[in-house]
């Protein structure tokens, strides 16, 4: 299969694993030692796809959590990680686009994801995908997240491409518009149960049925 694309960048949760039911519980835990209650469907339209601190950001000014911004991020992540290791949920369609990809871009695959590196490393593994993948950023400790392009600009520096010559596969609002600031050449929008109100207007695809049809998409 022809493409006229030199590489495809995954983002990693909400792409490959489905792990935002466990996110918002850890944080919905967090919220319930100080005597609050997350709201669900304002999680969904507000949080999903940020980074821990913006999170964290809009929690606080939402629900007077009473705890720094900078600190809720690592208690979310300390207390996630253990849930995230046991509990892995494949996205299996998403996950055979990579595998699919990996010999359409002789091996030109990456991963862009806010997730912290070693977990990263991990549910890689753990999946069975790592052997498909050349390159891996994480956005955990940049000092500009998603939206800003830089986590796109960076892989696409690491896989030494321009970034109108590659595509990048998300599932966030977040995610879509740091691909598209980064001037990414072609935009996939998969959007999840925790995602499906946001906006995807800046991408150039978005698929919200489970089949991927994969000719259409390069």
């Amino acid at each position: 299969m022809k493409t006229n694309y030199k590489a495809i960048i995954f983002d990693f949760d909400g792409v490959l694993n489905d792990t935002e039911e466990i996110k918002f519980d850890v944080w919905q835990k967090i919220a319930k030692k100080h005597g609050k209650k997350i709201n669900k469907e304002f999680y969904i339209r507000n949080c999903c796809g940020r980074s821990g601190k913006k999170i964290a950001g809009d929690l606080v000014r939402k629900y007077g959590i009473p705890m720094k911004v900078d600190r809720l991020p690592k208690l979310m992540h300390k207390a996630s990680i253990p849930l995230l290791k046991k509990h892995m949920k494949p996205i299996k369609n998403n996950i055979q686009f990579l595998k699919k990809s990996n010999k359409i871009f002789k091996g030109n695959v990456g991963i862009a994801s806010s997730q912290e590196i070693g977990m990263l490393r991990y549910s890689l593994k753990k999946l069975k995908i790592f052997r498909y993948i050349r390159e891996i950023v994480s956005g955990y400790k940049m000092k500009n997240t998603k939206p800003a392009p830089d986590l796109y600009l960076k892989i696409c520096k690491k896989l030494k491409i321009k970034p109108k010559e590659c595509i990048v596969v998300e599932d966030s609002e977040a995610g879509v518009k740091s691909a598209y600031n980064a001037g990414i050449g072609r935009i996939i929008a998969i959007p999840r149960e925790f995602t499906r109100y946001q906006d995807f207007s800046k991408a150039n695809i978005v698929i919200r049925k489970n089949s991927l049809k994969i000719k259409m998409l390069l």
